[in-house]
């Protein structure tokens, strides 16, 4: 194939895992941690965990205070719970958290996708196999009776691309992996050789979005998180080509609504247990758990997420949407990846920063003229940082910790 790893059978006691409703070990057994570097060492070694019955936690190797927390919340006694798949997560806490799923409730999301998507049967995936979206390509494989592949990513931005892989091929991405794809000119060819290119995780940047569909490719803009065993909406490729807006209706197993202030609501048999924390487990309750986005139906039934609920920037006394902004200015000429944050004003309570991901500096003039023409005077940032590359976890999402730590540093 080149620049991919060969195809992998899932075992068929995968399979058998996520289907089963019940059947797990009464007893708790020892606690086998997946950190692997690649993605093929990491799904064998969870394989070979599920075998034996363990319970098991997803968590990439950290040095310093992060890695010391994450292995604080592992050694507490409710980590080797029977049956337990702990996977990390962000939030609002600040502290090492984990999210608790098992075989049902993973095997809930990838027979759902499954069932909406019979054609897919091959799953390639460059995400790291320690997140819930690099690990679920291969509980789909094992859902459908399919393969799943390591892609070579660091190949494919230098030019050197795999063997197309085919109509029943369906690639994972987080968008800030496909805005980089767009930018090599022999992707195309590559990409429109998959029937499905699922982007999610973050915010798909309405630039991103419509180059991609300029370009004809099969993308298939999706929601979720790892509460929610990755998906639960996807809008499918042929439905993006015809321009609907959105990620899509939900999947099969997922029930979702839309409050009148937005806030989205979500009922699965595949939503997490609850969370671990240095504190101890804290349960979920019974019921549809609130999801910390807003978002509205579109005319087609397709889910348009307008932002997260928490991140919005109070300022001068109004409500700034972070996201919204995000969304103009990276449409700037010269400008790549764009976060917004606020910080603490002592004349407006809060102030909007952008961090822009730029090729060169020394443009801040033009970009302040270009917010005057399409932002409202409270959305335009007060302070501009310009970087050539913003701080990105290993999920591919912005650091945002280590963003704001790297403006209080400058003395802004």
């Amino acid at each position: 194939m080149g620049y991919a790893d060969k195809p992998i059978n899932p075992p068929k006691h995968v399979a058998a895992w996520l289907l089963a409703a019940g059947g797990e070990r009464a007893e708790a057994g020892p606690l086998a941690v997946v950190s692997e570097p690649g993605a093929r060492p990491a799904w064998e070694r969870f394989a070979a965990a599920v075998g034996a019955g363990f319970p098991v936690a997803l968590a990439e190797p950290e040095e310093g205070a992060r890695g010391a927390d994450l292995a604080a919340v592992l050694a507490r006694r409710e980590a080797r719970t029977a049956g337990a798949v702990w996977m990390a997560t962000g939030g609002t806490t600040g502290g090492a958290r984990f999210c608790r799923h098992r075989g049902r409730t993973l095997g809930a999301a990838a027979c759902g996708f499954a069932e909406t998507f019979p054609e897919i049967r091959e799953h390639w995936s460059v995400l790291p196999a320690h997140h819930v979206g690099g690990l679920m390509p291969f509980l789909r494989a094992a859902a459908c009776g399919g393969t799943a592949v390591a892609g070579n990513y660091r190949a494919w931005l230098a030019g050197r691309f795999a063997t197309p892989p085919g109509r029943g091929a369906c690639l994972s991405l987080v968008p800030t992996q496909l805005a980089r794809l767009l930018a090599v000119p022999a992707a195309d060819a590559f990409l429109r050789g998959f029937g499905m290119i699922l982007a999610g995780g973050a915010a798909l940047p309405p630039a991103v979005r419509a180059e991609a569909w300029r370009r004809g490719l099969p993308l298939a803009p999706c929601y979720g998180m790892t509460e929610t065993a990755a998906m639960v909406t996807v809008l499918p490729p042929a439905d993006f080509l015809r321009g609907t807006d959105g990620c899509g209706p939900a999947l099969p197993h997922v029930r979702l609504s839309v409050d009148k202030g937005g806030r989205l609501s979500v009922d699965s048999a595949a939503l997490f247990e609850g969370y671990l924390e240095a504190s101890g487990f804290l349960p979920r309750r019974p019921g549809p758990w609130a999801a910390p986005d807003a978002g509205r139906w579109s005319p087609e039934g397709s889910l348009v997420v307008e932002g997260r609920l928490d991140r919005v920037i109070n300022t001068g006394g109004k409500k700034v949407s972070a996201e919204r902004v995000e969304q103009v200015l990276s449409g700037m000429e010269g400008v790549g990846a764009v976060f917004v944050f606020g910080e603490p004003d002592m004349d407006w309570g809060e102030r909007v920063v952008a961090a822009v991901e730029v090729a060169e500096s020394g443009k801040e003039a033009f970009w302040r003229a270009r917010a005057r023409a399409l932002l409202a005077p409270e959305e335009r940032p007060k302070v501009w940082l310009a970087l050539e590359r913003l701080p990105r976890t290993s999920a591919g999402k912005v650091d945002a910790a280590a963003l704001r730590k790297s403006f209080s540093l400058r003395g802004e």
